[in-house]
């Protein structure tokens, strides 16, 4: 039998646990949408491919192959940081016309993957100790708190204050937060 107040509050713990990086990573990339360099759709639909291939990676692995070994998921930790080393380059020769970030569908998919991937080692190991019905209701709770982080970061991203700070010093502070993403994946999947 499903206990629903636990199976909610454990998956909303979870859910909020590990997707505080991709919180601020939602409100660097709305907040860029709204200084004009990246459209609001494309991160919505980027951060929500990256949601169903995590959760059903997830319940796949849970089910055939237990646990993955978190410094394979580590490596995916390079992606913001190269994101990050070349966005400081560009960043050096940048003009004030130059958008601080790329339009891309991919690029948003690769930055929510490479954050977000992380949590493959927690999500495979909740599914796998949960019912079918518990991992149901997880995955509900789940889509619920998705719509809530794009909701709040796009509305924090509107405050006048971090669109005026990501027009004026994005170009180098986003760079700079993707080495830190980066580096904490790395950091925290023991790859370093």
């Amino acid at each position: 039998m499903v206990s629903l107040p636990g199976t909610v509050a454990t998956a909303a713990g979870t859910f909020a646990a590990t997707n505080v990086d991709a919180l601020i990573l939602l409100v660097i990339l709305f907040a860029g949408a709204r200084a004009g360099s990246v459209r609001p759709r494309q991160i919505v639909l980027g951060q929500g491919l990256v949601f169903v291939m995590l959760v059903g990676t997830s319940i796949g692995m849970a089910a055939a192959l237990g646990p993955v070994p978190l410094r394979w998921i580590g490596v995916l930790g390079l992606v913001p940081i190269t994101m990050g080393v070349r966005g400081l380059i560009a960043a050096r020769r940048r003009t004030e016309s130059d958008p601080a970030l790329t339009d891309k569908l991919t690029v948003v998919v690769a930055l929510a993957l490479s954050v977000c991937a992380d949590n493959l080692s927690v999500y495979i190991v909740l599914f796998r100790v949960q019912t079918p019905a518990e991992s149901a209701l997880s995955v509900a709770v789940f889509v619920v708190l998705e719509v809530v982080w794009c909701v709040t970061a796009y509305t924090i991203a509107g405050r006048k204050t971090v669109i005026l700070f990501v027009r004026r010093s994005g170009a180098w502070v986003v760079p700079i937060l993707f080495l830190a993403l980066g580096t904490a994946i790395l950091v925290r999947t023991e790859l370093l």
